[in-house]
This record gives structure tokens, sequence and C-alpha cells, in this order.
């Protein structure tokens, strides 16, 4: 009897350290799950990281070290951009552009050289003479010989969009027509009539 008694005990200890492991097992498994999704099994933690961050892509060109297109956080500014593009090269005119400004998807940023600069700063000078860039008889500005100086009086034509169009004159001489300026890269219908009687191709 005494040694049934043993066995007997023996078995019941055996169940319990049995069902201590399954708890223990089962705790360790609810732990992981707790912390994982159960669709993929990444911790959800990762995933909230891993959301997307909004961007910027810009293109970059002109007397730069290494011109291309670059993709930058949203909110970046134009000093960002010429960072990325490597700083300006040893030709390039300081102080043409506006680095504060908040870039803007899509935007062409041009960095003029030192000698581009002084000829736009030269025309600039001659057309904002009396009867050159503006038609003194209607008041409206001639969008075929004004210089950035002028164009950047129209509503939604700054700095960048007035060059554009002083270097869509050089490559494909005067506009016909006001509704021409729209075909500048940049200048919208909603920006063309902002400034439709404000000017002329005379």
């Amino acid at each position: 009897m005494a040694v049934l008694g043993v066995l007997f005990l023996g078995l019941l200890l055996t169940a319990s350290c049995g069902k201590t492991g399954i708890r223990i097992q089962k705790s360790e498994e609810d732990t992981v799950l707790s912390s994982e999704d159960p669709a993929t099994g990444t911790p959800e933690k990762e995933e909230e990281s891993s959301a997307e961050t909004a961007e910027t892509v810009v293109y970059v060109c002109g007397a730069v070290a290494k011109e291309g297109v670059y993709t930058l956080p949203e909110g970046s500014r134009k000093e960002d951009a010429l960072k990325a593009a490597g700083g300006y090269s040893p030709s390039a005119a300081r102080g043409i552009v506006n680095l504060a400004e908040i870039l803007t998807d899509g935007e062409r940023i041009w960095f003029p050289t030192k000698e581009e600069a002084e000829k736009e700063t030269a025309g600039t000078s001659a057309d904002d003479s009396p009867g050159d860039g503006k038609n003194e008889s209607s008041g409206r500005i001639n969008i075929n010989t004004a210089g950035v100086g002028e164009l950047t009086t129209l509503t939604g034509i700054g700095e960048t969009r007035a060059e554009e169009i002083l270097r869509y004159r050089e490559k494909n001489g005067p506009f016909k027509k006001p509704e021409d300026l729209m075909k500048v890269p940049g200048i919208k219908e909603g920006t063309y009539r902002k400034i439709s009687d404000r000017i002329s191709t005379e």
C-alpha cells in the first residue's frame, strides 16, 4: 500500500507540472499576439512608424554641382533643393533665386550663371524704360518686351515664372497673342484670367 501511495502522489505531481507548463506556454503566446498584427505578424508600432511621409519632387538645373530631379520632404525650401544638388557651381550668380521660398511639387528651379544674370539684369533695365515693356496708351505690360521686374508685378507671376517667360521668348520667339502665355510652363488658365486685362503683345 505504501508503494501504491507513493506512485499515486507522483502521478498527481506530474499532472500538476504539466498543467503549469501549459499555462505558461499560453501566457507567452498571448503576449506575442498582443504585440503583433494577427494578419501580418508585424508589430503594430512598426506599421504606424512606416506610414508614408509627404514628399515634394523638384527639378534643379542651371549653375549647380549636380543637376537633376530630387525628392525632398514636403515643406522644404529652395535652399534645401540647392543643397541636394550639391550647392552652387563656381560660375553661379548668388542672390538671384529666393532660397527661403517653399518648394512646389513638380517645380523647375533654375540657378543662373553670373553671365546669364548680368544679361537678364541688362534686359530688365532696358525693358523698364518708358515705352519698352509697357504700352503707354493702354497701360498694359507687353509680355514680348517686359523684363523680370515688370513681369513680377503681375498677379501670380513670381520670379521663377517671369524667368520662364523670358526663356520661352528666347526659344520660341515673341508671343503672337496674350493667350499664348499659357504655353509657358507653370502658367495655367486660372493665372492667365487674373492678368489678361493687364497684358498685351504689342
